[in-house]
């Protein structure tokens, strides 16, 4: 079951509601959205937010989004949460100095042009395009971006797995590692493991 008040990520995720063996599939999902192939291999930049503001199904990803760690409201009011320290207002700011007005004014009109607005219908400012881009970076896994597995937090010690779909298959399957027990965070590891420890921290 999804939790809203969680001691880690974000804040919210999945919970085991009953004891899971190994093996369990525990989801099956699409990504709502596939990284335009410019971005493969590469660090997520500003062209992928261009891609979800021109994909079709646009305004419902935007919406969705909203509740990606960072989440719109805590960044729209400034709030991090005491493991954060600070951490999501710095990528904010790093962001703000890395692009420039102009490119980040260019996707507010963009979206304004293609009818992409905020859950409360508001217009979509430089601030949420930056945010966008963060929860991509966040959020997005090597296949994608998916609404469900997006609200799996990650662990160094995870318990579940995130299998890639299969040649010719759209879906993802997220599978258990190992048994958990009822009431447990269900979590994935969200970075490759040849990183260092140090290398994962930066």
């Amino acid at each position: 079951k999804l939790v809203s008040e969680l001691p880690v990520g974000g804040g919210k995720g999945y919970v085991a509601s009953k004891r899971l063996e190994p093996g369990t599939l525990i989801l099956v999902e699409e990504p709502m959205m596939e990284w335009p192939p410019e971005q493969l291999g590469q660090e997520l930049d500003i062209l992928s937010v261009r891609h979800l503001l021109e994909h079709p199904n646009a305004l419902r990803i935007v919406q969705d989004m909203e509740d990606f760690h960072p989440t719109k409201e805590n960044v729209d009011n400034h709030i991090d949460s005491e493991d954060n320290q600070g951490q999501i207002s710095k990528m904010m700011t790093m962001l703000q100095t890395q692009y420039t007005g102009a490119q980040v004014s260019e996707l507010v009109d963009l979206a304004n042009e293609n009818g992409v607005q905020s859950r409360n219908s508001s217009p979509l400012l430089s601030n949420d395009i930056l945010r966008l881009l963060l929860a991509l970076r966040y959020n997005g896994l090597e296949s994608g971006v998916y609404r469900d597995v997006a609200m799996l937090n990650h662990s160094c010690h995870p318990n579940c797995t995130k299998i890639l779909p299969p040649v010719g298959q759209a879906y993802s399957e997220v599978r258990t590692t190992r048994t958990v027990q009822a009431g447990a965070s269900l979590t994935v590891f969200y970075l490759p493991r040849v990183q260092s420890h140090a290398s994962r921290r930066k």
